[in-house]
């Protein structure tokens, strides 16, 4: 996959290390972002408490699929990665969208005073100037949360590599384990053939 072959965040890593190391710094900024989401009781700060709960729950579900190296868990962890990308992303682009309302709507008189809110140097601004400061936050949120969409992308795509290279690791492994085990049940067998063989010749001597 090129680009995606390790996570952005840790390039100078192994792939199973930087895996690791990305998902523990993104359910730690998960977390981090659930307790600040979690005192706004908005329905858009409910929402994004909920999906930072799906995403810390798969976080810690990778963490276990790589640890026991089952194919039936890192199967599963591909698809609900692909859940809970497609819901990042939503989720990015909905924050992206309001961004670029606020900024065109930065000279808007009600939106000027919405973002003064209670801060008493705001009153003394005039409206260029809240509508100046209004763009410059939205046009950096936007560039945040853009940010935002690539790291992710990043992250759940490199993994997702990562995973696929896993499992054809471990089919190998299992297809040389069998291989062996087949050897080994057909020598034996052979032995025991030839046990019998003896014996019975043994037997006819006798």
């Amino acid at each position: 996959m090129g680009f995606f072959d390790k996570c952005i965040c840790c390039p100078c890593l192994s792939k199973e290390q930087s895996v690791k190391v990305c998902t523990y710094v993104f359910t730690a900024l998960e977390i981090l972002s659930f307790i600040i989401s979690i005192g706004n009781g908005s329905f858009r700060q409910v929402i994004s408490s909920l999906l930072s709960i799906a995403v810390i729950a798969s976080f810690i579900y990778l963490l276990y699929a790589m640890k026991t190296g089952n194919p039936k868990y890192l199967n599963q962890i591909k698809l609900i990665f692909g859940i809970v990308l497609a819901l990042e992303v939503l989720n990015f682009i909905i924050y992206i969208f309001a961004a670029i309302i606020l900024f065109f709507k930065a000279g808007n008189r009600i939106v000027q005073l919405n973002y003064a809110g209670n801060d008493f140097k705001n009153f003394f601004k005039s409206s260029k100037e809240l509508e100046t400061e209004i763009r410059t936050y939205a046009a950096l949120k936007i560039i945040g949360y853009l940010v935002g969409v690539f790291l992710v992308v990043n992250y759940y795509l490199s993994t997702i590599n990562y995973i696929n290279e896993l499992l054809k690791t471990l089919e190998v492994e299992n297809s040389a384990r069998k291989e062996e085990s087949g050897i080994k049940e057909e020598t034996t067998k052979k032995e025991e053939t030839i046990k019998k063989e003896e014996t019975t010749e043994k037997d006819i001597t006798a």
